[in-house]
């Protein structure tokens, strides 16, 4: 909650108020992107599942949107190199520093507040092997 609250907003929020600065629209539509390729394949192979959570946001939200935008954007003028390589950057750096980077620091194992196996499932990667999760 902390990672979309007071880091996520302002990442989406930028380029609205500074629609000027196309990187900062970019930068947005890249990760949501690649949100298709975590949500859609890394987490279910990794997790042994054939869903993986996210992956209709990813599909019906993210990908129109960022198509959108791309064609509005396109609309006003060529894409530049520059932004695409800048929106680049601030898209990997979003992935590192506002959710890799807040999730290791603020992981906390012994939470009282933590999932249990049962409502994790198949999701639950890193206490369960795969043959374990089947049975289950």
């Amino acid at each position: 909650m902390v990672i979309n609250t007071s880091l996520a907003y302002p990442f989406y929020l930028a380029p609205v108020l500074f629609p000027k600065k196309r990187w900062l629209g970019l930068a947005p539509v890249l990760v949501g992107w690649s949100q298709i390729v975590l949500h859609g394949i890394v987490i279910p192979r990794k997790a042994g599942a054939k869903y993986g959570p996210g992956i209709l946001t990813a599909l019906l939200l993210h990908l129109p949107i960022g198509i959108g935008y791309l064609k509005a954007v396109g609309q006003q003028g060529p894409i530049r190199r520059k932004d695409w390589v800048t929106g680049l950057i601030g898209a990997v750096g979003s992935a590192v520093f506002g959710v890799a980077v807040p999730n290791m620091v603020m992981r906390d194992r012994n939470s009282p507040y933590a999932f249990t196996a049962k409502q994790m499932g198949p999701y639950d990667v890193e206490t369960s092997s795969a043959a374990e999760r089947v049975v289950a």
